[in-house]
This record gives C-alpha cells, sequence and structure tokens, in this order.
C-alpha cells in the first residue's frame, strides 16, 4: 500500500471500527509495540531495603 493511500484516524475513531469488527489494517503502521498498561503505586523502602534492591539488581 502507497503512503498516500493510508487514511488519517483518530485513535478513537479506530476503537470504533475494530468495535464493530471492520478491518482496522490500513491504519496500522506495523512500527509500534503492544504496551500492557502501567499502574504507578508508591511504596516506602527502608534505606537498608534499597541497599539491599541495588546490590541484587548489580547481580
Amino acid at each position: 500500500m502507497k503512503k498516500a493511500d493510508k487514511k488519517i484516524m483518530s485513535a478513537d475513531g479506530i476503537a470504533d471500527l475494530a468495535d464493530k469488527e471492520k478491518s482496522v489494517s490500513k491504519y496500522s503502521t506495523n512500527k509500534g509495540k503492544m504496551r500492557r498498561p502501567l499502574q504507578r503505586v508508591n511504596v516506602d523502602f527502608t534505606v537498608e531495603m534499597l541497599q539491599e534492591l541495588d546490590d541484587f539488581a548489580r547481580e
């Protein structure tokens, strides 16, 4: 497929097509990576625990 043949559509628009079980392959560049959603958490560690984790990571 030529570059000019690719249509520009928002992510929501592509998701709507996918929900309707329509093909969305023409909107893909195959350059991205699938990533799992992240969840941020805050954790408090003692200095000793951080040192132990650092030592383990170096091994």
